[in-house]
């Protein structure tokens, strides 16, 4: 059993078991919800407010996903894929559409 301190090399950097579980759940979870329909999320390095070399030069200094993987829901560097703004702070509400847990 690991424990919450456990340290894991994930994305190509060392961080806590549970981050890295974290952003791997973040990745199946692809598309928010936006008055009822699905919209896809926005992989780091193709938002259009941030600088998009920005992610060639390394993680994701909030979250630390890597370049063409989704960020943590909630990161202030994720776009919202319906008003381009930041996810955090936009007036659009996402809800995540999470994947469904497996049964049992």
């Amino acid at each position: 059993m690991s424990g919450p301190e456990e340290q894991v090399f994930h994305f190509g950097q060392w961080k806590t078991k549970d981050w890295a579980d974290q952003l791997d759940w973040a990745q199946e979870a692809t598309h928010y919800r936006h008055r009822r329909r699905k919209v896809a999320r926005i992989p780091y390095g193709q938002e259009t407010f941030r600088e998009p070399v920005e992610a060639s030069r390394g993680p994701c200094r909030h979250c630390g996903t890597i370049a063409g993987k989704l960020h943590d829901p909630g990161c202030d560097y994720e776009e919202c894929p319906v008003c381009r703004g930041q996810v955090m702070s936009c007036d659009c509400d996402p809800g995540i559409v999470a994947p469904r847990p497996e049964p049992g």
